[in-house]
């Protein structure tokens, strides 16, 4: 479940930096940062009342991550997280997290991930402003190289001639020999 969340997540991120708009991923962090903490606040008396109140009237009191139908990213949760049946937690499955914890590591690997996806932005436009340079470099030494062969055969076509005119005529006069 955990894995999927993040597959997600990183799904969303994808699509956020494919838009170039690096303020609203920040704001979508920041946003869920201050949903959760809203959230955890609302929550908190809630489940305390109710654990009077189910101590007043002899009921258990549900706990607060069966009660809500939407994740900590806003989605819909279309089945309840899986629990073992003699055990005394709530949701006691290995690997599931629990607590606040759980909700400030999360936005702290989103906001690595942030971090990462800029990182990698910044690497592709180093890459292809490499690449742009060193396409330029080849295109001057390709042009410098012809204009030398250029220079080389024009030295060559001026020698000859030169080496032409030097040279006395071959005259053959009629009856010599």
């Amino acid at each position: 479940m955990e894995a999927l969340q993040l597959a997600q997540m990183l799904a969303d991120l994808n699509d956020l930096q494919a838009a170039q708009d690096q303020s609203a991923a920040k704001a979508l962090v920041s946003s869920n940062k201050t949903l959760n903490s809203q959230d955890q606040q609302n929550t908190q008396p809630h489940h305390q009342r109710s654990a009077t109140e189910g101590a007043t009237e002899g009921h258990i009191a549900s706990p607060p991550a069966l009660s809500r139908l939407t994740d900590k990213y806003g989605r819909r949760i279309f089945s309840p997280p899986l629990s073992r049946t003699n055990s005394a937690t709530p949701s006691s499955v290995p690997g599931t997290p629990r607590g606040e914890n759980v909700t400030d590591s999360d936005v702290d690997r989103a906001s690595t991930l942030l971090s990462l996806y800029e990182i990698r932005a910044k690497l592709k436009e180093q890459d292809n402003s490499s690449l742009m340079k060193a396409r330029e470099k080849i295109n001057a030494l390709a042009a410098k190289q012809q204009h030398q062969k250029a220079v080389a055969e024009q030295r060559k076509a001026a020698f000859a001639h030169q080496r032409d005119r030097s040279e006395p005529p071959n005259i053959r006069y009629p009856g010599r020999t």
